[in-house]
């Protein structure tokens, strides 16, 4: 059903598609980024805190 629908898309349809999973793809790696920039500060406020 799937395969039917995406060989049914006109190619203006596939490049949205696109377009669409590379925005996607963008905003993940961002969210994937602060995650790790969090992470970094938790872990440097719970090691200052417990050398206070």
């Amino acid at each position: 059903m799937v395969k039917i629908y995406y060989e049914s898309l006109t190619q203006p349809e596939l490049e949205r598609l696109q377009a669409i999973e590379n925005e996607l793809i963008y905003e993940h790696h961002k969210n994937l980024e602060f995650l790790a920039q969090a992470q970094e500060l938790i872990k440097k406020s719970t090691t200052d805190a417990l050398n206070i």
